[in-house]
């Protein structure tokens, strides 16, 4: 039975960022299942068409990459997403999934990073590996995109979680709560002098890179 994994992405156009972030994670997954072909989706049709038109690279999104896999005889299908968050990105890659499934013998997709409680211990352990020294009036803040759907509570549950845990750190979002001016009132409340700013991103642009 021919087996697939397909790792998808939000994407970008950046080729450096791709190949140290998105191509970096689709390698390890590979690794990690050595009995499957690995295939790429892009769920961003801005950066697909930006890729098309500037580079001449085509991208699948998920639909049609889960298409071409079943029509390539490909039974067993695993999809995995890179997104942080169960957002709006993930929920379409979902339903896409759900759509799709007459096709094949099997088809799964993953779960994005912050999915369960778990979840979040395990990258805090993950983050404490990458904190920098910091004196008493220094704190990290970990910048995420942020999300206008529900799911931007995941940024807050995050934040909330590290100070629980008194974790040098916070959390903030560019597009949503807790937003860089909520941060910085209760960093001075605190009496945190200096910051620095690490992204809690796959990759770092804006919705056309």
């Amino acid at each position: 039975m021919k087996k697939a994994l397909l790792v998808v992405s939000f994407g970008t156009s950046y080729h450096d960022t791709c190949e140290k972030n998105i191509v970096a994670c689709e390698r390890e997954l590979a690794t990690s299942c050595p009995d499957r072909d690995l295939f790429r989706a892009f769920t961003s049709g801005m950066i697909i068409r930006k890729l098309k038109q500037r580079d001449g690279i085509e991208t699948d999104t998920p639909l049609e990459a889960l298409q071409k896999l079943a029509e390539q005889g490909y039974e067993d299908v695993a999809v995995q997403s890179l997104h942080i968050i169960n957002g709006d990105e993930y929920e379409k890659i979902a339903r896409e999934v759900q759509s799709l499934r007459p096709l094949f013998r099997r088809l799964t997709i993953g779960t994005p990073l912050l999915s369960g409680h778990d979840d979040y211990v395990r990258l805090m352990q993950a983050l404490e590996q990458q904190m920098p020294a910091l004196n008493a009036d220094e704190k990290v803040v970990f910048m995420g995109h942020g999300a206008s759907h529900h799911a931007f509570a995941a940024y807050a549950c995050l934040d909330h979680m590290m100070s629980v845990q008194r974790f040098p750190a916070r959390v903030g979002a560019v597009e949503s709560y807790p937003e860089v001016d909520v941060l910085i009132e209760s960093l001075n409340q605190e009496g945190v002098r200096s910051v620095h700013l690490m992204p809690l991103m796959l990759v770092a642009g804006g919705p056309c890179d």
